[in-house]
């Protein structure tokens, strides 16, 4: 088995048995898709008023003596009021607390006997707000009476103990509990979860560091017998029966091509913001560029007057080097807003200078510098321009990760920034009832087309330009594939006598298969990866298939498919309403991970629950 379950909440749902069996006093508990570690979503739990919230997960049907290993990245969005509070614990079958991890109000992290109430070890030091943790427990519960823990923070233990339990362990519990009439008042993040057991030749241990990522289908693949096509399958949260593929044909398959595998680029970093303002046109910004690689710096500018042959800029610099303009956006009524940019600026403190036609009545300038960015021009723009209260534009994005820049100018106040933009630091730029500006950048997960916009005030003319720009390629990074698990949700169309099916993936057309042990749909409810609990994944592989041990790389991830194969017919058909496979990689820089150390063991690495 080694790896049980995974989960860095890809699926977008918190409804019981999606990805996790359940959550607590579910109105504290949701998904976002703003503050995350890999992927496009995680958990997001806000305690207040008393209400708790977090994530259970059922591994095993009974509690069970025995060893494991769970892992999962903690983001304190605020630390709670009151406290200390639990955050990662197993927990027996009456969902009693046994050992588990919580935080103080001052962000210590503490190892509990939570059955005893009694703190092993010493804290941790003090976790910082606003970063990602890395947060690990191992549990050794072979002999209940004497059960030893270990807790670890960004790989390095920090508390261990034994202590004398009454029952085994089968779930866990992932929480920012909120005691009953307290309120703790705090805002956690979980992404990238991960439980392990001992057994096997990989992942046998701590689970160390892990992205999870899901890769859907987007094309058809080799085989397509089974009804209807990729499509059907390709969704993102399931939507069960509202889209699914099904057969009771012995032996009918049907493979699918997956997204590739596009992380191998460094992230976008904000380096720093400038803006000003003036009621001449011509304007000068002091703006200091940090030393990073692969700088770009952008220019927002806006103008307002009734003269339009005033609005156009005829040039901005930056230490004297001039910038590059990609468009602008001016509709009938008195507003125009314009994006400029200038690769590799200089580092140090700039005036960043900006040059009308003419004098208008309103002008704003506003200067950012990201690094990470690929060193060409900005890879998507667009504008538009209206009269409604609601401007907006949509965007369509080239590359995973790209960063949104839009700058915004109507005729009144502006009010919000939507679309999971995050305002421009010292915006908007508002005049008393003419000229108003606001700008707002974004990191979009996934390329493809976005909208983004802004609220103002009241309907009135209004302009919005827009551009993205690309992460640059990560010279010298590459990506351990730690292993790949092929997900599904699925049913029987009857009460019982429902067809079975294995799932299935290659590495390429034509491949070699590995398919996961037979799964037989018990009834008409929806389930994910299992057809009873626990719902572990029904299908992990470490290495390629076919038994081979060569590890898992992104050209294989990019040629790959996965699938079903109806094993057996019934009499009613099995339907999979959605397919993904997994993927769990780590960052590989000069360091051989475990699992590849191992590349010549000759067991067979495929797991099956």
């Amino acid at each position: 088995m080694a790896r049980l379950w995974s989960n860095g909440f890809e699926l977008n749902s918190t409804a019981n048995n999606v990805e996790h069996t359940g959550r607590v006093s579910g109105a504290a508990t949701t998904i976002d898709s703003s503050v995350v570690r890999s992927g496009n979503y995680s958990l997001k739990v806000v305690t207040s008023s008393q209400i708790r919230g977090g994530s259970v997960y059922t591994y095993l049907s009974s509690a069970s003596a025995g060893v494991w290993y769970i892992r999962g990245y903690f983001y304190i969005g605020s630390l709670p009021s009151l406290g200390p509070c639990e955050i990662a614990t197993f927990l027996d079958a009456a969902i009693d607390a046994k050992i588990g991890i919580r935080v103080t109000t001052g962000g210590l992290l503490q190892l509990w006997n939570v059955e005893d109430s009694t703190q092993i070890g010493s804290a941790s030091s003090a976790l910082s707000t606003g970063t990602w943790h890395l947060i690990e427990l191992n549990i050794d519960c072979t002999t209940i009476a004497s059960t030893t823990a270990d807790a670890r923070l960004n790989g390095s233990s920090f508390a261990s103990g034994s202590a004398n339990l009454t029952a085994g362990v089968n779930q866990l519990r992932f929480w920012e509990s909120n005691s009953a009439g307290v309120n703790h008042n705090a805002t956690i993040y979980w992404d990238d979860l991960a439980l392990n057991d001992t057994t096997g030749s990989f992942q046998n241990s701590y689970p160390g560091e892990g992205n999870i990522i899901h890769l859907r289908p987007n094309a058809t693949g080799d085989n397509t017998a089974w009804s209807n096509t990729f499509a059907n399958v390709s969704e993102v949260t399931p939507d069960n029966s509202t889209t699914f593929i099904s057969s009771n044909t012995n032996a009918q398959l049907s493979d699918f091509n997956i997204d590739s595998f596009d992380i191998d680029n460094t992230s976008i970093a904000l380096d720093a913001i400038s803006s000003g303002r003036n009621s001449t046109g011509n304007i000068t910004v002091s703006h200091t560029t940090g030393s990073f690689s692969n700088r770009i710096l952008i220019a927002t500018s806006t103008v307002q007057d009734g003269n339009h042959a005033n609005y156009p800029v005829t040039g901005i610099t930056y230490n004297g080097k001039a910038l590059t303009k990609v468009r602008h956006d001016e509709p009938s009524g008195n507003v125009r807003t314009e994006i400029w940019y200038l690769l590799n600026p200089d580092v140090g403190t700039f005036n960043c200078i900006k040059t009308t036609t003419g004098g208008v009545g309103e002008s704003t300038l506003g200067v950012v510098t990201l690094s990470g960015v690929s060193q060409v021009a900005p890879e998507a723009n667009n504008g538009a321009t209206g009269t409604s209260s609601s401007p907006s534009v949509s965007l369509t994005t080239v590359a995973d990760l790209a960063w949104s820049i839009t700058v915004a100018c109507a005729e009144t106040n502006f009010t919000a920034v939507n679309n999971s933009q995050t305002v421009l630091t010292g915006y908007p730029l508002t005049d008393q009832s003419f000229e108003n500006a606001d700008a707002a950048r974004r990191e979009i997960a996934t390329a493809g087309a976005t909208t983004l916009g802004y609220t103002i005030g009241s309907s009135q003319p209004w302009a919005i330009s827009a551009i993205s720009v690309a992460p640059a390629p990560a010279a010298g990074i590459s990506r351990a594939i730690s292993l790949v698990q092929v997900g599904a949700r699925f049913n029987g169309a009857g009460a019982s006598a429902n067809a079975t099916f294995a799932l299935r993936i290659k590495a390429a057309a034509s491949g070699t298969v590995e398919e996961s042990a037979n799964i037989t749909p018990t009834n008409t409810t929806w389930v994910t990866n299992a057809a009873a609990a626990p719902y572990n994944y029904s299908l992990t592989l470490y290495d390629l298939p076919g038994g081979s041990t060569a590890a898992w790389t992104k050209a294989d991830l990019d040629t790959a498919q996965i699938g079903v194969n109806l094993v057996a017919s019934s009499t009613n058909v099995a339907r999979v309403s959605t397919i993904w496979l997994l993927v769990e990689y780590a960052a590989a820089v000069g360091v051989i991970p475990n699992r590849l150390k191992q590349i010549n063991q000759t067991i067979h690495r495929a797991s099956y629950y």
